[in-house]
């Protein structure tokens, strides 16, 4: 199932603590971090109990030459930016291939904006949810409330691609 939610980005962190609970309890999670480091979900996930060996992170927020944390985990793809989208897809298509059991969450989807017009973010997510689908996999494709009219079209096509919309349906 596609599901897009619309979230509050100020309760980011209890969204992703929210996804990553509901899919981890009978399988895995692939988090892919656009805004925000996958460190900061490692103390939250932690302490809400979630299995740390159940959570791929493919990171596109952190350069890796910046990585300042004494924390790591084995579980985490940092890529150099989120500018190269064949790059993101190849990490993403490929973690989804090794993990057979696990579901996708991409947040969030309007970080991509800082780098890409809303045709080629589109096209990206199109192939990602395509992909997803061909495997059986779930996906979430976490969204803030659209800022502009490009963003408002951007989801409003993702909304196309989904089963189903969570949160606040009147921005589409």
């Amino acid at each position: 199932m596609i599901t897009l939610r619309f979230i509050n980005p100020i309760e980011w962190q209890a969204n992703a603590v929210a996804c990553a609970k509901r899919f981890t309890k009978s399988g895995s999670i692939i988090y892919v971090t656009v805004l925000r480091s996958h460190h900061d979900l490692l103390h939250p996930f932690q302490e809400a109990g979630i299995d740390a060996d159940r959570v791929h992170y493919i990171d596109l927020a952190r350069h890796p030459s910046t990585h300042k944390h004494k924390e790591t985990t084995h579980h985490c793809t940092t890529l150099n930016s989120m500018e190269n989208l064949n790059e993101v897809e190849i990490a993403i298509t490929t973690t989804l291939s090794k993990v057979p059991d696990a579901a996708l969450v991409i947040d969030a989807v309007s970080g991509l904006f800082l780098y890409h017009d809303p045709d080629t973010i589109g096209q990206f997510l199109l192939h990602i949810t395509a992909f997803a689908r061909s495997l059986g996999r779930d996906c979430v494709i976490v969204a803030s409330p659209p800022e502009n009219p490009e963003e408002r079209s951007l989801i409003g096509m993702v909304a196309t691609l989904a089963d189903e919309v969570e949160g606040k349906k009147d921005l589409l």
